[in-house]
């Protein structure tokens, strides 16, 4: 009888990897980071690109792992003194992120949606739009730092065409560290295309 489980077990375990999906996406992004310097803030756009891998499904829901990389910035700093001129550069942020996600497919009458749900923690480069020394060493240069980024992403995939989906993702975290070593709300708004290995169902 516990045999029987086993193989049973076994064979539900290899259905669902048998099924297994790999995508890679590129986006068009926007962030907002704000609480510097108690109150300052700062935009910057830019894109983001990455990959994902459903490695497990059960039923229609998946399982995977996504890695991505974020860049953006803006000629806006979160001080007047950082904005792109003479001295400042604006304000940037760069992000490596990698995660778990959990997906669901479904269809409204013939279109195949996809939403996900993923967390994500990484590194995470940024100067806070602003300049660190001021004043700068030379001009036109800052100082990044490197810090800790945790964040969360809500998103759906709607199938395109059988292997391109068009995404649109919404995502919110904190970034730790810094020159002030504290924490920092930052956010993300996305859109872009989506290249997957099989159809949604």
């Amino acid at each position: 009888m516990r045999l029987k489980l086993f193989v049973l077990a076994a064979c539900g375990l290899f259905a669902g990897c048998l099924q297994a999906q790999v995508g890679g996406y590129v986006l068009a992004t926007g962030q907002h980071m704000t609480g510097i310097n108690g109150s300052a803030k700062f935009s910057p756009v830019g894109y983001t690109i990455g990959g994902y891998y459903d490695f497990f499904s059960a039923g229609r829901v998946r399982i995977g792992a996504d890695a991505r990389f974020m860049s953006t910035s803006s000629k806006k700093g979160a001080t007047t003194g950082a904005n792109v001129g003479p001295s400042g550069v604006g304000g940037r942020i760069y992000s490596g992120l990698g995660g778990v996600r959990a997906s669901i497919d479904f269809k409204i009458k013939t279109v195949a949606i996809k939403p996900y749900l993923q967390a994500s923690a990484g590194l995470v480069r940024t100067n806070y739009g602003v300049l660190y020394p001021d004043p700068p060493t030379s001009p036109g240069v800052t100082d990044r730092y490197s810090n800790l980024g945790v964040s969360g992403f809500a998103g759906a995939d709607i199938s395109l065409l059988p292997m391109v989906s068009l995404r649109l993702e919404g995502g919110s975290g904190v970034v730790h560290g810094g020159p002030a070593s504290g924490s920092y709300p930052l956010q993300s708004y996305s859109v872009g295309i989506v290249f997957h290995s099989s159809s949604q169902r």
